[in-house]
């Protein structure tokens, strides 16, 4: 692997089943096929399910695994060796992610430092509301998870509270209140960005 320029392509070709156990190989080269000449790449899954290839570049990748869930590949680049990171959203009940790093042979690879916003970063209070509905905001948000994905582009990676498993009340209310924080990869670390306006 080392001295080959490797891509969102290759990597994806040769992600092994327990990293994406939804797709075989077949059906992970079917799906870069298809998108590479343009048309809608989408794939019999390992569960019966349908799988499409949403959006790829050089070094991101973003696959829809099932209705309900979401597969992202990320090469991250070193000054002397790149990494890949992947993170698998399912929602059910909520939404639940889940972030691996690894070498280009797809073991686990040494610890990478994840961004890890505190909760007074992720939430402010509400002006409009009382100070007791922003209290009783605050107390249910404080369960909430902290989500983490990349962008559309694959170029930030996003955190922000998982508000899907909110009631539909708590959830508008609480869209006025969350803040996201963005992320990018510079010469090994997640650094904080802020948002273009």
């Amino acid at each position: 692997m080392r001295g080959q320029v490797q891509t969102a392509d290759s990597m994806f070709a040769r992600v092994p089943r327990e990293v994406l156990p939804v797709l075989d190989r077949t059906a992970r080269l079917d799906l870069l096929d298809l998108y590479n000449c343009g048309l809608p790449a989408k794939a019999e899954n390992c569960y019966g399910g349908q799988s499409e290839l949403l959006r790829k570049s050089a070094d991101f990748l973003l696959l829809r695994t099932s209705e309900v869930g979401t597969w992202q590949m990320k090469l991250l680049e070193n000054p002397h060796d790149t990494l890949v990171m992947t993170v698998w959203c399912l929602e059910a009940d909520g939404l639940h992610c889940e972030a691996g790093v690894y070498d280009l042979g797809w073991h686990k690879s040494r610890p990478v430092a994840l961004p890890q916003p505190r909760f007074e970063e992720l939430f402010v209070p509400r002006p409009d509301l009382s100070d007791d509905r922003n209290q009783v905001l605050a107390a249910v948000l404080r369960r909430m998870p902290v989500v983490m994905q990349w962008d559309d582009e694959g170029r930030r990676l996003v955190c922000r509270l998982g508000l899907e498993g909110l009631s539909a009340e708590e959830r508008a209310d609480a869209a006025g209140c969350t803040k996201h924080l963005s992320y990018e990869w510079k010469k090994g670390m997640f650094c904080r960005v802020e948002d273009e306006k």
